[in-house]
């Protein structure tokens, strides 16, 4: 169902599909456990095709390759430019929910993490991920959770 989202999500009105392959490509270094190569052909896509409709795809890539390095302040930099830009609407939840489980699981801010939760169930309330981020809102308000 991801791959079905991103091939129509990112073929709309751009016929050539050199930026899906180059980012399928870079999928394959991951897979590889090329994590560096990874991201310099990630950053090499952002300045290749600005505005491009994968920019929220890479970012959110690139976001998941610095939790991977334990780079969580990059990871969160990342994630925050999906956030704050409505331009990436589709994955915005995702990347809210990804940074609430960062600054929870790892920084240990859970204020930081009840926020971004409470955000995402107010932005999205159809969001996948409101059942799982409204049982950990109530777990660090300090409500009994079942």
């Amino acid at each position: 169902m991801d791959l079905s989202l991103l091939i129509t999500d990112n073929i709309g009105l751009d016929s050539s599909t050199a930026a899906l392959q180059e980012y399928a490509a870079t999928e394959l270094l991951i897979f590889q456990n090329k994590q560096a190569e990874a991201q310099i052909k990630l950053d090499q896509m952002l300045k290749q095709y600005p505005g491009h409709s994968l920019t929220d795809e890479i970012y959110l890539l690139k976001a998941t390759l610095y939790l991977k390095a334990g780079d969580f302040q990059q990871a969160i930099s990342n994630l925050n430019f999906i956030v704050s830009n409505p331009k990436y609407d589709i994955l915005s939840d995702d990347a809210m929910f990804m940074m609430a489980k960062i600054y929870e699981e790892n920084l240990n801010d859970k204020a930081k993490a009840q926020e971004l939760y409470n955000s995402l169930l107010l932005k999205y309330p159809g969001s996948i991920f409101t059942v799982d981020a409204r049982k950990r809102f109530r777990k660090l308000r300090g409500d009994v959770v079942n």
